[in-house]
């Protein structure tokens, strides 16, 4: 399972006190969230940058068990948008493509498939990406 925004707080809470997958810019990510919460005041969900946290986390588990399974020549592809969360931009597709490259596999394609509106600020404009991933034939 990948966590969404409707997860549980006790697993978000679970989450928080281990070690997971991380990177730089996944840190950058949660720590300008955790300030805007901050300085909004409210949020719908205060844990939402362990949210962002534990779906990263998700994710390269998922991409691990692709890599270990995938066919030298195969392709790995991903359908996704990226997110604005707190005013915060989250750019789900080239975090997902640097997480396949830490891997081993090789961006083959970012495609723009669609654009679409925030839920939260309908005039800011988000993405859908088609990321295709490759695995070498050394």
């Amino acid at each position: 399972m990948v966590v969404c925004d409707n997860v549980s707080k006790g697993l978000i809470r679970d989450f928080a006190q281990t070690a997971g997958y991380t990177h730089p810019w996944i840190e950058r990510i949660k720590a300008d969230i955790r300030d805007s919460i901050k300085r909004r005041g409210n949020y719908r969900r205060k844990d939402m940058p362990e949210i962002v946290h534990k779906y990263f986390d998700d994710m390269h588990q998922v991409m691990r068990n692709v890599v270990q399974y995938l066919r030298k020549g195969g392709r790995f592809i991903l359908v996704v948008g990226d997110s604005l969360i707190a005013d915060v931009y989250v750019p789900t597709d080239l975090i997902l493509a640097r997480m396949g490259e830490d891997l081993g596999l090789r961006v083959e394609k970012l495609e723009k498939a669609r654009e679409r509106r925030s839920g939260q600020i309908r005039s800011y404009r988000l993405r859908e990406t088609i990321l295709t991933l490759y695995k070498e034939v050394e």
